[in-house]
């Protein structure tokens, strides 16, 4: 049966969602369906079969396969019914609603550093937290998921402890330096299980795809910066040059900008924003710290 549902986007959050399970090696033909919700069963009716991709992953624990759907075409701010499984053996029907293409009111939960003892401790926080903001649009992690990047028993237990709060909130998670260690070569990787868990934008630098993005939603552009690659601001940097060459999107229409940056690097390392309207002459440029949300009509890097 389907677990470590974990819905996350990749594209517009108001015009699109994607999902990520896990199931054993024995599923070949891994789907999805989706439909607008309804007060009674009579939705399934309507469903969308969506295929999904598929990847292995060989744990400390097990090997396992992990699949992503991708939903498109949505209509914004609607609620949908989804579920995942093989045709056969399905999960329970979840929900989630789209995102307003307006820059509408918005609400996000902020967590970070799960990483010791997650079931126990985590799952209290995030159950409050979602009972305290149960419309929140996505959760942001700032890193620190684990504390073993590569250890299954730990990911199980930040999966459990959240439960199906996972598979009805988006996830945006930045990896924290716990979620890296050393690879064969000697450089710095991400975990094995980062992108088989979650979907995200590959919109960042070449070679930090999904774990340095941006995302827009109801008006807030957010960006996730990676500082645990090489240990030095190389992420901001980039980052830097993603932004700039995307100068459509650094209109009036955002009013802010939310960078996230896990540590250790949060402790240190300086962002560098342009105020003002990009059609504009005058820009006013400021250091400011990581973690606040800055006013701005331009780029953060």
């Amino acid at each position: 049966m389907p677990d470590r549902i974990m819905l996350g986007w990749t594209a517009d959050p108001a015009t699109t969602m994607s999902v990520n399970w896990r199931t054993s090696l024995d599923v070949s033909k891994p789907r999805a369906e989706i439909a607008e919700a309804g007060d009674g069963p009579d939705f399934s009716k309507q469903a969308k079969d969506v295929e999904a991709e598929s990847q292995t992953l060989k744990t400390d624990i097990n090997e396992a396969a992990f699949h992503t759907a991708r939903f498109t075409g949505l209509k914004p701010d609607t609620l949908y019914a989804y579920r995942v499984g093989d045709g056969r053996n399905w999960s329970e029907w979840n929900q989630f609603r789209t995102a307003s293409a307006a820059p509408d009111p918005l609400t996000f939960i902020y967590v970070g550093d799960a990483q010791n003892d997650i079931y126990a401790y985590w799952s209290r926080v995030i159950r409050q937290a979602y009972s305290t903001a149960p419309d929140a649009r996505f959760i942001l992690h700032a890193g620190d998921l684990v504390n073993n990047r590569d250890r299954d028993n730990q990911w199980g237990e930040w999966f459990y402890g959240a439960g199906w709060i996972n598979s009805k909130v988006a996830l945006f998670p930045v990896p924290g330096n716990h979620e890296y260690g050393s690879g064969p070569s000697g450089d710095r990787e991400v975990s094995a299980h980062w992108r088989p868990q979650f979907a995200l934008p590959e919109n960042g630098p070449a070679g930090l795809e999904e774990t340095s993005f941006y995302m827009d939603i109801q008006g807030v552009r957010m960006i996730g910066l990676n500082s645990n690659a090489k240990q030095k601001r190389t992420s901001a940097s980039r980052l830097e040059k993603t932004t700039r060459q995307q100068p459509q999107s650094l209109d009036d229409s955002y009013a802010f900008t939310t960078p996230s940056i896990p540590p250790p690097a949060a402790a240190t390392t300086r962002l560098f924003a342009s105020f003002g309207n990009r059609s504009s002459t005058s820009t006013k440029w400021t250091w400011c710290s990581p973690g606040m949300t800055i006013p701005t009509r331009a780029a953060i890097w």
